[in-house]
Order: C-alpha cells, then structure tokens, then sequence
C-alpha cells in the first residue's frame, strides 16, 4: 500500500475517531440532564414532604388521598427517572467502547504510517549506501589500474 493511501485511511479514520467522540459528548450532556432532571425531582420530592400536613390539623380524607397519591407518583418518577439514567449511562459506556475502538485504529494506522516512512527512508539509506560503496570500488578500481 503506498503512503498516500494510508494517509487517506488514515485521515478517515480520524474522521470516524472524531464523530464518536462528537458522539460521546452529546451523550454525556444527555446524561447529564438526566442527572439534572432527577435532582430536580427528589428536590421537589423533599419540599412537598417538608410540607407535609401536620397531625392536628384538621384535613379531609381527600386531601389526604390526594397528597399520598401526589407523592407516590413523584416516587415512581424518581423510579423511572433512575431507569432512564441507567439506560443513558449503559450507551454511554457502549458509546465510549466505539470511541475507543476508533481511536485505537487511528494509533494503529499512525504507527503503521511511521513504521512505513521508518522503512522508507531506511531503504533510502540503504541505496545510497550502496551507491557511495559502488562508486567507491570504482574509484579503488580505477586507481589499481592507472
């Protein structure tokens, strides 16, 4: 493979390295609401039972009904919430698994790259090397003779 098609795999690669880890960070911020979003519920949660009626007043059963219905539904939201937090943070970690593999790839392309240009010039030397020793054993050949 010539140098010029590694660096365009390479170049792709780090294209696709860098879409992950666009990726990543929008579902970090995902994320990171969600948290939000459950701080803000079991905030409100703790106000509302903070405010809880007191034992000696006088309250309908309704009422009653109703507050312990309110906060059984801020309990499951708190529930679900916490489901969807974990749902984010399992594709986060799938999403960070993606990144990863690509930006191994990118490493693997750059070393590949380096070891190529490293052959490259190796094989350079190499030729030179055996040019200057030709064009010395021409000139010791041709000194021995004249």
């Amino acid at each position: 493979m010539q140098l010029k098609s590694l660096q365009q795999v390479l170049l792709q690669a780090q294209e696709q390295e860098s879409a992950e880890v666009r990726k990543l960070a929008a579902m970090q911020g995902v994320l990171d609401q969600e948290h939000q979003q459950r701080s803000n519920l079991a905030k409100h949660q703790q106000i509302y039972q903070q405010q809880a009626p007191a034992a000696g007043q006088h309250l309908t059963v309704g009422y009653l009904d109703e507050y312990s219905a309110f906060l059984q539904k801020l309990h499951e939201a708190l529930q679900q919430q916490d489901v969807r937090i974990q749902y984010f943070v399992d594709q986060l970690a799938v999403q960070r698994q993606r990144w990863h593999v690509a930006h191994v790839r990118v490493e693997s392309l750059q070393m590949l790259i380096t070891r190529y240009e490293t052959d490259k010039h190796r094989q350079a030397m190499k030729r030179e090397q055996n040019q200057l020793d030709e064009f010395n054993q021409r000139r010791d050949r041709r000194d021995d003779h004249g």
